[in-house]
């Protein structure tokens, strides 16, 4: 399978996935992925927002419930575009990370990338990220989502996509960000939290997940290891 149809393969398979989703048009299923963001989103529902590697569509489409018309998606697959286009009517750029990011500057509000950095080597990381701060606004905040690697049982949720070149712990995606440019004092990296179903699912999930953890940190201290975080999801938040 040569280059070409590799990323057909991979764009089918988002396509597809996207339409065969019942709730993405839910708020509350979309506020599940996304909502640990909205206490840092603009004030301001004019702000202009760029969601980097939209994919299907989904935190775009969450952007609209929430009130915030002036955003825009950024994706360099033309399929995949054509799919949010027909979807729900927002701006969707099909272009290379690099080649927009290269065209603006003092331009965003908020830059998001939702389960994307995992996937960019190192060095393009670094170069990456110094790219992002120039195209945001004084003021501007850029926030990504990634899973925690830190948490053994998370190994096989970096391992399962050949497509992954980072695992991030907390420490470590804070560095990348500073790596990147952004101050030190305007790096802030976090836990996610997860709320699944209505409120016994989720409560259920709670109970037992303290009891796993629980059981999980005693094997780590018997084998005198360091674990910052077990969260499944961490995300970072960067002020310009």
């Amino acid at each position: 399978m040569n280059q070409n149809e590799q990323q057909a393969n991979y764009s089918e398979t988002i396509s597809r996935s996207l339409k065969s989703n019942p709730h993405r048009d839910n708020l509350d299923y979309l506020d599940r992925l996304y909502e640990h963001y909205l206490p840092y989103f603009p004030e301001d529902k004019n702000a202009k927002i760029l969601d980097m590697g939209c994919g299907g569509g989904l935190f775009l489409k969450f952007c609209l419930l929430h009130g915030y018309q002036n955003i825009s998606g950024l994706d360099s697959d033309p399929s995949l575009v054509a799919d949010i286009t027909e979807w729900i009517d927002v701006d969707v750029i099909t272009q290379d990370f690099h080649e927009h990011l290269g065209e603006v500057e003092n331009t965003y509000d908020a830059i998001f990338m939702n389960n994307v950095i995992e996937h960019i080597k190192k060095d393009d990381l670094v170069l990456l990220l110094g790219e992002i701060k120039r195209a945001l606004k004084p003021g501007g905040v850029f926030m990504a989502t990634t899973g925690n690697i830190e948490n053994p049982m998370n190994l096989g949720l970096f391992l399962r996509d050949f497509t992954h070149e980072i695992g991030f712990t907390l420490n470590s995606l804070r560095q990348a960000c500073m790596f990147g440019g952004f101050e030190g004092d305007k790096v802030q990296a976090l836990e996610k939290d997860l709320r699944f179903g209505n409120k016994l699912t989720h409560t259920k999930y709670l109970v037992e997940s303290a009891r796993a953890e629980k059981r999980l940190r005693r094997i780590i201290r018997a084998m005198k290891m360091r674990i910052d975080s077990l969260a499944k999801f961490i995300f970072c938040v960067c002020h310009k």
